[in-house]
């Protein structure tokens, strides 16, 4: 399934062909107990569900993973994770969760904590980072409906992007690349097109990510959140324009 269909509409009095996001219910199994669905793009959903279930802490080792499916029943794609172990969860989901918000449809709000992430010391030029994740936001330049995420290393290389209509589900899929290959420890820079709130955060901390760069702007929480986390962060990078909030 593609990410964006024709539509035939009408603009300034004539009738075009108007490329539109697509944007699907997802419901995500877990060892074929439903957890959740959400609204996605419909591509990269093995990488989606992967950087869900290890930023919710359900799961923590690629190698516990047995399978991976993605079906079609119809209503919904489906996808289906078996692993060979499940970390106890006092803070559950229900069935709906949609684009806008990653903690809507949990069942209570659970405070970020944990160890302040080691310092990330080496400059960089926000704008540039921008620039590479541009580059790769084909959906969205058919669109314009679309966020997307991508994760540097510590060289500012890119070692991963994804484009979604929910901004956290970005951010899941690009986690959700790295899990798979085993490399998540090699992510430093989180790197995203749209505003920083607290569930954005809550990933990047989970991922181990030291520093946040946006195009857009930051919530009070998110920053309060990353100056007590030790998370850099950077928003409204826009040019040469760039406000550093931590």
């Amino acid at each position: 399934m593609k990410d964006w269909l024709a539509y035939e509409v009408l603009k300034n009095n004539s009738h075009v062909q108007d490329h539109v996001a697509v944007e699907i219910p997802v419901q995500l199994l877990l060892n074929k107990e439903k957890l959740t669905i959400s609204m996605c793009s419909p591509s990269k959903l093995e990488s989606w569900a992967l950087g869900l279930l290890f930023t919710e802490g359900y799961i923590t080792n690629r190698d516990d993973i047995i399978a991976v499916q993605v079906s079609s029943n119809k209503t919904t794609l489906e996808v289906a994770v078996e692993t060979k172990s499940i970390q106890k969860r006092s803070n559950s989901m229900s069935l709906l969760s949609v684009t806008a918000c990653g903690i809507c449809g949990k069942t209570s709000f659970d405070a970020i904590s944990g160890k302040v992430l080691s310092s990330y010391n080496q400059s960089f030029n926000s704008s540039q980072l921008i620039e590479k994740l541009t580059l790769e936001q084909p959906v969205f330049n058919q669109t314009g409906a679309v966020h997307a995420a991508g994760i540097f290393n510590q060289e500012l290389n890119m070692l991963t992007s994804a484009e979604d209509v929910g901004r956290h589900n970005a951010v899941d899929k690009c986690i959700g690349d790295l899990f798979q290959l085993n490399q998540l420890s090699q992510g430093r820079i989180l790197v995203v097109t749209s505003r920083v709130s607290y569930e954005i955060v809550a990933k990047a901390f989970k991922a181990n990510l030291a520093v946040i760069v946006a195009v857009s702007a930051p919530t009070s929480l998110a920053i309060d959140i990353c100056k007590e986390l030790g998370i850099h962060l950077f928003g409204f990078v826009r040019g040469e324009r760039v406000t550093q909030y931590c």
